[in-house]
C-alpha cells in the first residue's frame, strides 16, 4: 500500500462517500482513488458489504397480519379513492419510523468504528517498529561499547602482541595473543587460524612451571578478540593439534608453532 493509499483510507472520506455523506469536491477525489487504486477498491467493496450486512441485521420483518389489512384497505378503499396531487403528498417525519434512526445509527457507528480500527493497527504498527528500532538501538550501543572497551585494551601501554606464525601443510597459519599482565586479561586474535582437519582442532596451551594448561580451543577463521584464560606464572604460548572437541593434556608432538610470554 502507497503512502496516499494509506492517508486517503485513515482519511473516512470512502466510508462517508459510501453512505453519501461527501460534498462533490469530496466524491470526486473519492471517484479519483478508486479509478486508480486497486487498494482503494477493494476497502470500498468491503465497506459495501459490510453496510448491507448491517442493513439486513437492522432490518426488522413486518408482522404476519399488516399483508391482510393493507389489501383489506385497499379493497374499502377503490371505490372512492381520492387523487391527490404530486407536490400535496407529505412525507411522514422519520421519528414514525425509529427502525430507520436505528440504521442510520448503525452506520454511523460502523463508520466510527472502521476508522478508529485503521487508527488502532496503525499505531500498533508504529509500536512495533518503534520497538524494533530500540532493541536495534540497544545492540548498536552494547557492540560499542564493546569495541570501545577492545580498543582500549588494545591501545594500553602494559597490553603486549605475542604473534603465533608459521606456515605448515595446512597453509598459513597466524594466531596473535593480546596479553596484558597488568589487567591479568588475554584477547585472542584468530583471523588466521585455516579449517583443521576433519576430526581434529587447534588447542592454544600455556606452559606454566612446565605443565601445559589449556588456554583456549581455537575458533574457526573469521572469529576476532575472543576471551581466553590467563595465567600470570606463564612462560610461553603453544598451539598444538589435537582431536576434536579439545584435550585435557596436550599431545606435544603435534605442536604446531609456539611464542615464549
Amino acid at each position: 500500500m502507497t503512502n496516499e493509499e494509506s492517508i486517503f483510507l485513515e482519511s473516512g472520506l470512502l466510508e462517508q462517500y459510501a453512505l453519501n455523506l461527501c460534498s462533490p469536491k469530496e466524491s470526486e477525489e473519492v471517484e479519483g482513488m478508486l479509478g486508480r487504486s486497486e487498494e482503494v477498491r477493494r476497502a470500498y467493496d468491503e465497506l459495501q458489504k459490510d453496510l448491507e450486512l448491517l442493513a439486513k441485521v437492522k432490518a426488522v420483518k413486518p408482522p404476519e397480519h399488516l399483508r391482510d389489512e393493507i389489501l383489506s384497505f385497499i379493497k374499502e378503499s377503490a371505490g372512492a379513492a381520492e387523487v391527490f396531487p404530486l407536490e400535496s403528498k407529505t412525507h411522514e417525519p422519520l421519528d414514525r419510523h425509529p427502525n430507520l434512526w436505528a440504521i442510520a445509527a448503525g452506520l454511523a457507528l460502523l463508520v466510527s468504528l472502521g476508522f478508529l480500527f485503521r487508527q488502532y493497527q496503525n499505531t500498533q504498527g508504529l509500536k512495533a517498529e518503534l520497538d524494533a528500532l530500540r532493541a536495534v538501538q540497544s545492540t548498536s550501543e552494547q557492540r560499542l561499547d564493546a569495541l570501545e572497551t577492545e580498543l582500549a585494551f588494545l591501545q594500553d601501554l602494559n597490553t603486549r602482541p605475542l604473534i603465533l606464525s608459521t606456515s605448515g601443510d595446512e597453509g598459513p597459519f597466524k594466531v596473535t595473543a593480546y596479553w596484558n599482565e597488568r589487567e591479568g586479561r588475554v584477547l585472542l586474535d584468530t583471523k588466521g587460524v585455516p579449517p583443521a582437519p576433519e576430526g581434529k582442532c587447534y588447542q592454544l596451551w600455556a606452559d606454566v612451571d612446565g605443565e601445559m594448561m589449556s588456554v583456549a580451543v581455537l575458533s574457526p577463521e573469521g572469529q576476532s578478540l575472543t576471551p581466553a584464560t590467563y595465567y600470570p606464572q606463564a612462560t610461553s604460548l603453544n598451539i598444538t593439534m589435537e582431536d576434536a572437541p579439545g584435550s585435557d593434556h596436550a599431545t606435544l608432538t603435534a605442536l604446531v608453532v609456539s611464542v615464549e610470554v
